[in-house]
This record gives structure tokens, C-alpha cells and sequence, in this order.
């Protein structure tokens, strides 16, 4: 908490302050701990100008106030201000999603991106012969293989269009995976819920994938664009909230 507040009062920066005080929630243990942490997270999203994630810390803070605090006061003023624009009833819906990712090379010289599909997708399930090839899908998918797209900022990030109405964002990309993309064509995208990895590079090697393990196979052609991805600032802001919220899920390290 105290890094956290020397980032916000000392610096201003609220990204930074933000993340100290995601570390704090994480090491709450009383609700007077959790009330100050989530409380104080929700105006860094304030600053930041994330005023869905900053709603959703309020909210946290007040289940564990027992309504003393002079700070609710101007949490409550925050929610119903945010309720009159509509920011509460209606939760902000984006066409931009984060999730588990890995990228693992297939050992047929493809970059393979191994993903959980977007919650709610429900899609067929392809049988284990179809790891072998480098352009297939199934009738039922929800991936597109003819619009997807891997776009790589050619820094750090990159993004998956993985239809016409919805798009990964993947917020870090290893020095090896860069170096590959800017030698492939394709990537190769697998998707399998609670998915493990281990269980995918094993299977590689022995050549024998578990019968129906993926959802959906498919490749994206890679497009290497040298410039900021092209993601409109409200959803980055939006993504950037939920990754800071649930970095153990969003923000894995890739392996290769």
C-alpha cells in the first residue's frame, strides 16, 4: 500500500500505483486491508480514466466497509453519478478479449499460438489427426480460418482477429516469438479449454495428441504492422484494467 500511495502522491503515476495496489489486494487478509486496497485501486481507474474497472473496485470496497468510512461517501457519489450515465446498469462490452495463451513451436517449423477460447464460445471439438495440418477447421467453430489475422505491433504486443466480431489481445510477446513472426507467414492458432501445456509440447514430441483434445485449428496469416496496434483507447484502457486485475490468468508469459 505505501509504494502504491508514493507512485500516486509522489509521481502521479496511476498505473504503477494501480499495480502496487493489486499486489496489496492479493495480500489483504481483513477487511479493513481489503476495503483500503480496492478502494484506493478504484481511483487510480478513476485517473485513468477506466471508470468500468473503477466501478468494480467501489463496489468490492463497499462489501467490505462496515459504512463508517468518510471515503464511502464519495464512492457512493461515484456509482450513482456513473449509474445516471448508464456505466452501471450497462457493463461495458468489448469486441476485445484477453485469455491464457502459449506460443510452443509445433516441430513442423510453424509458430503455434495455443490459446483457451473466449468464454461463452461454444465450438466443436476437432480429433488429434488435425495437429498435423497447417490449415484446418470445422463446420461449428467460431474461428474464422478465412478473416483470422495475427497482427504484431513489431515491439511487443500483438492481437489475434479471430472472427469479424471479436479480437485477442495478446499484451506480451517474447524475443523469440518476435523473431519468428517476422520470418513466418502464418500462425498456427489451437484452442483448448483449461489447457495444458505440458500436454501439448509432450505430445509434439511422442507424436501422439490426447483423441479430441482441441476445440478449434486454424491459422492466422501474420501481418507485421511496425505501429501501435490498432485498438481504440476505451477498450485498451478496458483490457489493460482486467489484466491488472487478473494477471496469473491474462497475462502468462508465453513459452516457445
Amino acid at each position: 500500500m505505501e509504494t502504491g500511495s508514493k507512485f500516486f502522491s509522489d509521481h502521479k503515476d496511476y498505473e504503477h500505483a494501480a499495480d502496487c495496489f493489486t499486489v496489496a489486494i492479493s495480500a489483504a487478509s481483513t477487511n479493513k486491508e481489503f476495503y483500503n486496497a480496492y478502494s484506493s485501486r478504484g481511483l487510480m481507474y478513476t485517473f485513468l480514466n477506466n471508470p468500468y474497472q473503477a466501478i468494480e473496485d467501489y463496489r468490492k470496497a463497499l462489501s467490505y466497509s462496515n459504512g463508517s468510512e468518510k471515503t464511502l461517501e464519495k464512492i457512493i457519489k461515484y456509482l450513482k453519478d456513473a449509474e445516471i450515465n448508464n456505466t452501471f446498469q450497462e457493463p461495458y462490452s468489448s469486441p476485445y478479449v484477453l485469455g491464457a495463451y502459449d506460443f510452443i513451436d509445433n516441430g513442423a517449423g510453424d509458430l503455434m499460438l495455443i490459446m483457451e477460447p473466449p468464454e461463452g464460445d461454444a465450438q466443436a471439438v476437432l480429433t488429434a489427426s488435425a495437429i498435423n495440418s497447417s490449415r484446418t477447421t470445422t463446420e461449428g467453430s467460431h474461428a474464422d480460418d478465412d478473416a483470422a489475422k495475427f497482427i504484431f505491433d513489431g515491439t511487443l504486443e500483438g492481437m489475434l482477429i479471430r472472427n469479424n466480431e471479436q479480437t485477442v489481445y495478446l499484451p506480451i510477446l517474447q524475443e523469440a516469438v518476435r523473431e519468428m513472426l517476422q520470418k513466418l507467414k502464418y500462425v498456427l492458432v489451437v484452442e483448448k479449454k483449461d489447457y495444458d501445456v505440458n500436454v501439448v509440447i509432450n505430445s509434439i514430441k511422442t507424436k501422439k495428441m490426447p483423441e479430441n483434445y482441441f476445440t478449434a485449428i486454424y491459422t492466422a496469416e501474420i501481418e507485421i504492422i511496425n505501429s501501435p496496434l490498432p485498438i481504440p483507447q476505451q477498450d485498451y484502457n478496458y483490457m489493460r484494467g482486467k489484466l491488472r486485475c487478473n494477471k496469473r490468468r491474462a497475462a502468462r508469459l508465453p513459452l516457445l
